[in-house]
Protein backbone atom coordinates (compact mmCIF):
# COMPACT_ATOMS: atom_id res chain seq x y z
CA UNK A 1 0.00 0.00 0.00
CA UNK A 2 1.48 3.31 -0.90
CA UNK A 3 1.27 6.32 1.35
CA UNK A 4 -0.49 9.03 0.48
CA UNK A 5 1.06 11.63 1.93
CA UNK A 6 4.02 10.65 -0.45
CA UNK A 7 1.67 10.29 -3.28
CA UNK A 8 0.62 14.57 -2.64
CA UNK A 9 4.71 15.43 -2.38
CA UNK A 10 5.68 13.47 -5.40
CA UNK A 11 2.68 15.11 -7.79
CA UNK A 12 3.79 17.89 -7.07
CA UNK A 13 7.30 17.43 -7.68
CA UNK A 14 6.39 16.08 -10.87
CA UNK A 15 4.11 19.00 -11.74
CA UNK A 16 7.23 21.72 -10.65
CA UNK A 17 9.92 19.63 -12.58
CA UNK A 18 11.82 19.36 -9.08
CA UNK A 19 14.67 17.26 -9.59
CA UNK A 20 14.98 16.46 -5.89
CA UNK A 21 12.67 16.20 -2.81
CA UNK A 22 14.29 16.49 0.58
CA UNK A 23 12.53 15.29 3.54
CA UNK A 24 14.15 16.27 6.42
CA UNK A 25 14.25 14.80 9.99
CA UNK A 26 12.13 17.17 11.58
CA UNK A 27 9.71 16.70 8.82
CA UNK A 28 10.21 19.49 6.75
CA UNK A 29 9.96 19.15 2.56
CA UNK A 30 11.98 20.78 0.07
CA UNK A 31 11.88 20.78 -3.36
CA UNK A 32 15.09 21.34 -5.71
CA UNK A 33 13.67 22.64 -8.48
CA UNK A 34 15.73 24.36 -11.89
CA UNK A 35 18.60 24.36 -9.27
CA UNK A 36 17.04 26.37 -6.43
CA UNK A 37 16.34 24.83 -2.95
CA UNK A 38 12.10 25.64 -2.34
CA UNK A 39 10.29 24.73 0.78
CA UNK A 40 7.17 22.83 0.08
CA UNK A 41 5.51 22.30 3.58
CA UNK A 42 5.98 19.99 7.32
CA UNK A 43 5.18 16.52 7.68
CA UNK A 44 4.70 14.55 10.54
CA UNK A 45 7.17 12.55 12.58
CA UNK A 46 4.59 9.70 12.10
CA UNK A 47 4.20 10.83 8.56
CA UNK A 48 7.69 10.98 7.52
CA UNK A 49 7.95 7.21 9.45
CA UNK A 50 5.44 5.86 7.34
CA UNK A 51 6.56 7.39 4.43
CA UNK A 52 10.31 5.62 5.13
CA UNK A 53 8.19 2.71 5.83
CA UNK A 54 7.15 2.43 2.50
CA UNK A 55 10.33 2.86 0.38
CA UNK A 56 12.62 0.87 2.36
CA UNK A 57 12.62 -2.58 3.41
CA UNK A 58 13.17 -3.24 6.75
CA UNK A 59 16.71 -4.71 6.56
CA UNK A 60 17.37 -1.28 5.01
CA UNK A 61 15.98 0.85 7.68
CA UNK A 62 17.52 -1.41 10.00
CA UNK A 63 21.01 -0.48 8.92
CA UNK A 64 20.12 3.29 8.30
CA UNK A 65 19.37 3.25 12.02
CA UNK A 66 22.70 1.87 12.69
CA UNK A 67 24.34 4.63 11.07
CA UNK A 68 24.80 3.02 7.33
CA UNK A 69 23.35 5.50 4.55
CA UNK A 70 21.33 3.15 2.27
CA UNK A 71 21.70 4.05 -1.43
CA UNK A 72 18.60 2.94 -3.63
CA UNK A 73 16.56 2.74 -6.71
CA UNK A 74 13.01 1.70 -6.79
CA UNK A 75 9.86 2.08 -9.06
CA UNK A 76 7.27 4.34 -7.19
CA UNK A 77 4.31 3.47 -9.14
CA UNK A 78 5.54 4.86 -12.54
CA UNK A 79 8.02 6.79 -11.34
CA UNK A 80 11.71 5.77 -10.94
CA UNK A 81 13.44 7.13 -7.56
CA UNK A 82 16.71 7.68 -6.77
CA UNK A 83 16.65 7.40 -2.44
CA UNK A 84 19.49 8.18 0.14
CA UNK A 85 18.73 7.55 3.51
CA UNK A 86 20.79 8.62 6.14
CA UNK A 87 20.74 10.30 9.69
CA UNK A 88 21.27 13.65 11.02
CA UNK A 89 21.44 14.17 14.82
CA UNK A 90 20.27 10.53 15.29
CA UNK A 91 16.91 10.81 13.19
CA UNK A 92 16.28 9.71 9.31
CA UNK A 93 15.59 11.91 6.62
CA UNK A 94 15.61 10.87 2.91
CA UNK A 95 17.65 13.00 -0.52
CA UNK A 96 15.32 11.70 -3.12
CA UNK A 97 16.39 12.03 -7.07
CA UNK A 98 13.57 12.02 -9.25
CA UNK A 99 14.39 10.26 -12.65
CA UNK A 100 12.33 10.97 -15.81
CA UNK A 101 9.66 8.75 -16.71
CA UNK A 102 10.50 8.67 -19.96
CA UNK A 103 14.74 8.68 -21.27
CA UNK A 104 14.52 11.82 -23.15
CA UNK A 105 15.80 11.75 -27.35
CA UNK A 106 19.39 13.16 -28.06
CA UNK A 107 17.78 15.86 -29.67
CA UNK A 108 15.65 16.30 -26.75
CA UNK A 109 18.66 17.41 -24.86
CA UNK A 110 20.36 19.05 -27.43
CA UNK A 111 23.21 16.61 -27.48
CA UNK A 112 25.95 16.85 -30.08
CA UNK A 113 25.31 15.02 -33.19
CA UNK A 114 28.71 13.24 -32.93
CA UNK A 115 27.49 11.31 -29.99
CA UNK A 116 25.65 8.94 -32.04
CA UNK A 117 29.42 7.79 -34.19
CA UNK A 118 31.32 7.49 -30.38
CA UNK A 119 28.42 4.94 -28.90
CA UNK A 120 28.39 3.20 -32.32
CA UNK A 121 31.83 2.02 -31.56
CA UNK A 122 33.03 -1.06 -30.62
CA UNK A 123 35.02 -1.47 -28.20
CA UNK A 124 37.15 1.69 -26.13
CA UNK A 125 36.46 3.70 -23.21
CA UNK A 126 34.10 6.47 -23.08
CA UNK A 127 34.02 8.70 -20.77
CA UNK A 128 31.28 10.89 -19.38
CA UNK A 129 32.14 13.87 -16.91
CA UNK A 130 30.46 16.62 -14.70
CA UNK A 131 29.61 17.96 -11.13
CA UNK A 132 27.12 16.16 -9.37
CA UNK A 133 23.57 17.17 -10.53
CA UNK A 134 24.30 18.19 -14.04
CA UNK A 135 22.52 15.10 -16.15
CA UNK A 136 25.60 12.64 -16.39
CA UNK A 137 23.20 9.38 -15.80
CA UNK A 138 20.80 10.99 -18.37
CA UNK A 139 22.98 11.56 -21.04
CA UNK A 140 24.62 7.93 -21.09
CA UNK A 141 20.65 7.05 -20.72
CA UNK A 142 19.75 8.64 -23.55
CA UNK A 143 22.94 7.57 -25.86
CA UNK A 144 22.16 3.89 -24.67
CA UNK A 145 18.86 4.50 -25.73
CA UNK A 146 20.09 5.61 -28.93
CA UNK A 147 22.03 2.08 -29.09
CA UNK A 148 19.10 0.10 -28.16
CA UNK A 149 16.78 1.68 -30.57
CA UNK A 150 19.44 1.13 -33.83
CA UNK A 151 21.82 -1.55 -33.12
CA UNK A 152 21.69 -5.17 -31.92
CA UNK A 153 23.82 -5.31 -28.66
CA UNK A 154 23.49 -6.79 -25.43
CA UNK A 155 24.07 -4.20 -22.94
CA UNK A 156 25.16 -4.33 -19.20
CA UNK A 157 24.41 -1.43 -16.62
CA UNK A 158 26.88 -1.52 -13.24
CA UNK A 159 25.33 0.96 -11.07
CA UNK A 160 24.89 1.76 -7.35
CA UNK A 161 21.87 2.08 -7.44
CA UNK A 162 20.31 1.21 -10.96
CA UNK A 163 18.66 4.73 -12.43
CA UNK A 164 17.48 4.33 -15.58
CA UNK A 165 15.67 1.06 -16.63
CA UNK A 166 15.16 0.84 -20.60
CA UNK A 167 12.32 -1.39 -22.61
CA UNK A 168 14.51 -4.16 -25.01
CA UNK A 169 13.99 -2.47 -28.32
CA UNK A 170 16.58 -4.00 -30.74
CA UNK A 171 19.40 -4.68 -28.00
CA UNK A 172 18.60 -6.01 -25.04
CA UNK A 173 19.70 -5.00 -20.91
CA UNK A 174 21.00 -6.83 -18.31
CA UNK A 175 20.83 -4.80 -14.62
CA UNK A 176 23.57 -5.57 -11.58
CA UNK A 177 23.30 -2.97 -8.51
CA UNK A 178 26.41 -2.91 -6.79
CA UNK A 179 25.40 -4.39 -2.95
CA UNK A 180 22.69 -6.20 -4.40
CA UNK A 181 23.75 -8.20 -7.70
CA UNK A 182 27.49 -8.18 -7.03
CA UNK A 183 29.96 -7.16 -4.17
CA UNK A 184 31.95 -4.60 -5.86
CA UNK A 185 32.47 -2.66 -9.10
CA UNK A 186 35.22 -4.21 -9.95
CA UNK A 187 34.11 -7.73 -9.38
CA UNK A 188 30.83 -6.80 -11.53
CA UNK A 189 32.92 -5.60 -14.57
CA UNK A 190 35.21 -8.57 -14.24
CA UNK A 191 31.97 -11.06 -14.49
CA UNK A 192 30.67 -9.26 -17.00
CA UNK A 193 33.33 -10.09 -19.57
CA UNK A 194 32.08 -13.78 -19.16
CA UNK A 195 28.42 -12.22 -20.05
CA UNK A 196 29.24 -12.09 -23.50
CA UNK A 197 28.62 -8.34 -23.55
CA UNK A 198 28.98 -5.90 -26.37
CA UNK A 199 28.38 -2.52 -24.28
CA UNK A 200 29.62 -2.35 -20.34
CA UNK A 201 28.18 0.57 -17.92
CA UNK A 202 30.07 1.66 -14.97
CA UNK A 203 27.78 4.00 -13.41
CA UNK A 204 30.85 5.13 -11.22
CA UNK A 205 34.76 4.94 -11.66
CA UNK A 206 35.11 4.95 -7.82
CA UNK A 207 38.78 4.32 -7.07
CA UNK A 208 41.93 2.85 -8.35
CA UNK A 209 40.50 -0.80 -8.77
CA UNK A 210 37.00 0.00 -10.71
CA UNK A 211 39.58 2.38 -12.95
CA UNK A 212 41.69 -0.84 -13.54
CA UNK A 213 38.91 -2.94 -14.32
CA UNK A 214 37.22 -0.61 -16.86
CA UNK A 215 40.54 -0.09 -18.57
CA UNK A 216 40.52 -4.14 -19.14
CA UNK A 217 37.41 -4.35 -20.06
CA UNK A 218 37.58 -1.84 -22.86
CA UNK A 219 41.11 -3.46 -24.26
CA UNK A 220 39.38 -6.78 -24.74
CA UNK A 221 36.81 -5.84 -27.58
CA UNK A 222 34.40 -4.46 -25.61
CA UNK A 223 33.13 -0.67 -25.39
CA UNK A 224 32.91 0.55 -21.71
CA UNK A 225 31.60 4.09 -20.86
CA UNK A 226 32.02 5.29 -17.46
CA UNK A 227 30.91 8.78 -15.42
CA UNK A 228 33.68 10.54 -13.45
CA UNK A 229 32.95 13.71 -11.45
CA UNK A 230 35.18 16.52 -13.02
CA UNK A 231 34.34 19.45 -14.81
CA UNK A 232 36.05 19.05 -18.21
CA UNK A 233 38.33 16.38 -20.01
CA UNK A 234 41.42 18.06 -18.73
CA UNK A 235 40.01 17.82 -15.02
CA UNK A 236 39.53 13.90 -16.24
CA UNK A 237 42.20 12.88 -17.10
CA UNK A 238 44.23 14.28 -14.58
CA UNK A 239 41.57 12.42 -12.02
CA UNK A 240 42.48 9.51 -13.42
CA UNK A 241 45.94 9.34 -14.06
CA UNK A 242 46.72 11.31 -10.67
CA UNK A 243 45.17 8.67 -8.69
CA UNK A 244 47.44 6.03 -9.31
CA UNK A 245 50.43 8.14 -7.84
CA UNK A 246 53.15 5.05 -8.62
CA UNK A 247 52.84 3.89 -11.76
CA UNK A 248 51.04 6.99 -13.87
CA UNK A 249 52.89 6.65 -16.92
CA UNK A 250 51.83 2.85 -17.61
CA UNK A 251 48.07 4.22 -16.67
CA UNK A 252 48.63 7.03 -19.36
CA UNK A 253 49.77 5.05 -21.87
CA UNK A 254 46.56 2.33 -21.56
CA UNK A 255 44.37 5.31 -21.13
CA UNK A 256 46.01 6.94 -24.29
CA UNK A 257 45.28 3.28 -26.45
CA UNK A 258 41.47 2.60 -24.77
CA UNK A 259 40.35 5.96 -24.90
CA UNK A 260 37.37 6.84 -27.52
CA UNK A 261 36.38 9.39 -26.53
CA UNK A 262 35.28 12.45 -23.44
CA UNK A 263 31.85 14.01 -23.03
CA UNK A 264 31.96 16.82 -20.26
CA UNK A 265 29.19 18.45 -19.52
CA UNK A 266 26.99 21.47 -16.89
CA UNK A 267 24.21 22.65 -16.66
CA UNK A 268 23.29 26.92 -17.63
CA UNK A 269 20.12 28.72 -17.22
CA UNK A 270 18.85 29.62 -20.11
CA UNK A 271 16.41 31.64 -18.55
CA UNK A 272 12.43 31.77 -16.95
CA UNK A 273 14.16 29.02 -14.47
CA UNK A 274 14.74 26.73 -17.19
CA UNK A 275 18.63 24.56 -17.36
CA UNK A 276 20.12 23.54 -20.21
CA UNK A 277 23.11 21.10 -20.68
CA UNK A 278 26.31 22.59 -22.71
CA UNK A 279 28.94 20.05 -23.73
CA UNK A 280 32.62 19.15 -24.34
CA UNK A 281 33.37 16.84 -26.25
CA UNK A 282 37.01 15.13 -26.67
CA UNK A 283 37.50 12.64 -29.37
CA UNK A 284 41.02 10.92 -29.23
CA UNK A 285 42.94 11.20 -32.04
CA UNK A 286 46.57 10.97 -32.67
CA UNK A 287 47.39 13.71 -31.00
CA UNK A 288 44.97 13.74 -28.11
CA UNK A 289 46.48 10.31 -27.56
CA UNK A 290 50.15 11.38 -27.40
CA UNK A 291 49.16 14.56 -25.05
CA UNK A 292 47.14 11.59 -22.60
CA UNK A 293 50.30 9.34 -22.83
CA UNK A 294 52.90 12.25 -22.37
CA UNK A 295 50.38 13.76 -19.25
CA UNK A 296 49.98 17.69 -20.90
CA UNK A 297 46.85 17.93 -20.23
CA UNK A 298 47.19 21.98 -20.29
CA UNK A 299 46.97 21.39 -24.13
CA UNK A 300 43.79 19.56 -24.16
CA UNK A 301 41.72 22.85 -24.41
CA UNK A 302 43.70 24.09 -27.43
CA UNK A 303 43.26 21.08 -28.88
CA UNK A 304 39.54 20.61 -28.23
CA UNK A 305 39.29 23.76 -29.72
CA UNK A 306 41.00 23.04 -33.08
CA UNK A 307 39.45 19.51 -33.57
CA UNK A 308 36.36 20.75 -34.87
CA UNK A 309 36.99 18.47 -37.82
CA UNK A 310 37.02 15.41 -35.88
CA UNK A 311 33.64 16.00 -34.25
CA UNK A 312 35.58 17.97 -31.19
CA UNK A 313 33.23 20.57 -29.32
CA UNK A 314 34.21 23.06 -26.54
CA UNK A 315 32.01 24.64 -23.87
CA UNK A 316 31.96 27.70 -25.77
CA UNK A 317 30.67 26.28 -29.04
CA UNK A 318 27.66 24.56 -26.83
CA UNK A 319 26.94 27.99 -25.28
CA UNK A 320 26.97 29.46 -28.23
CA UNK A 321 24.29 27.41 -29.94
CA UNK A 322 22.00 28.05 -27.49
CA UNK A 323 21.87 31.63 -28.36
CA UNK A 324 21.95 33.60 -24.70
Amino acid sequence: MQDHKFEKILSEAITLKASDIHILANGEVFFRVTGSVIAFGVLSIEDLENIIGQLLTEHQIQECQNGIEIDTSISYGEVRLRLNCYLTQSCKALSIRVLPNRIPSMQELFLPEVLKDIFAKKEGLILVSGPTGSGKSTTIATALEYVNMNFNKHIICIEDPIEYLHQNIKSFFSYREVGKDSLSFERAIHASLRQDPDIVLVGELRGMDSIRAALLASQTGHLVVGSTHSSDSAGTLSRIINSFENNRSEIATELSCCLQAIISQKLVCIGNGVLRGIYEVLIATPAIRTLIREQKFHQIPSQIAMGKEFGMVSFEESMKKLNI
